[in-house]
């Protein structure tokens, strides 16, 4: 099982050979990045929830848009603790506030492109945004899955402004839980593209591996995502489905 990856024009185009699954972004491609903010403990959250499910059927999803859901802690003492929740979404949240990406904090709340974005909510719930809140992806990302191995390249051309981090993440798909306490009892909530891991690093390099370890809570079809970052604002990401059937 070996990768092959040619440089040409500048543009790093990684080949799937084995069994290795792989996915490859371009520089200036549209970027939208979608980020909300939510909780299974807070009432006014699932209809969010449900504006983000709707992306899943979308022609450019991991290609061009990128949903992200971080469900945040700060709830969890209504008497229902979230399981996919975590304090550093709740930082992350608070990070888009010290940048003034926003004006507060609450949930739900969605950002695009480091933006606040209420489009969702109201008489015209349930739109997409503009296509002209995408930006243009600042360089090539490679990305390549081989058991748990995650295989990342980055165009050796690009010079990363100083204070770029790199951030990978496992996203959740078809996510249903029922809720026994707390301000949703009763309801059984169905969210995709939760965010079930995240790291990050400083980009001291082009390329790189990442290991993780799945945990048998976690739903059968995941997706991979690697993306690149400058003050909570994304620059270039890329996304592979883990499991069979969601082949791009």
């Amino acid at each position: 099982m070996w990768r092959v990856q040619l440089l040409i024009a500048g543009l790093i185009i990684s080949l799937n050979v084995g069994a290795e699954q792989c996915q490859q972004s371009k520089s200036q491609q549209p970027l939208q990045w979608i980020e909300l903010f939510t909780s299974q403990g807070c009432s006014s959250c699932p209809p969010a929830d449900a504006w983000l499910n709707r992306w899943r059927d979308d022609p450019l999803l991991w290609h061009s848009v990128f949903p992200l859901a971080f469900h945040v802690s700060y709830w969890n003492y209504l008497g229902w603790h979230d399981p996919y929740s975590s304090s550093e979404f709740s930082e992350r949240q608070y990070l888009h506030l010290n940048q003034r990406h926003t004006r507060n904090v609450y949930t739900p709340q969605i950002l695009i492109n480091a933006q606040e974005w209420r489009g969702w909510q109201g008489l015209l719930g349930y739109l997409a945004p503009s296509p002209t809140a995408r930006v243009a992806m600042a360089t090539n990302l490679g990305l390549c899955i081989e058991a748990n191995d995650l295989i990342w390249t980055i165009d050796h051309a690009y010079q990363a402004p100083s204070g770029v981090t790199l951030h990978m993440a496992i996203v959740g798909m078809g996510l249903e839980t029922s809720i026994a306490r707390g301000e949703n009892r009763g309801k059984i909530l169905a969210q995709d593209f939760v965010v079930l891991l995240h790291q990050q690093q400083a980009l001291t390099a082009n390329q790189g591996t990442w290991q993780w370890q799945p945990k048998s809570e976690w739903p059968q079809q995941q997706v991979a995502v690697l993306w690149l970052e400058d003050q909570a604002r994304v620059l270039a990401a890329v996304g592979q489905p883990l499991t069979a059937g969601q082949a791009l």
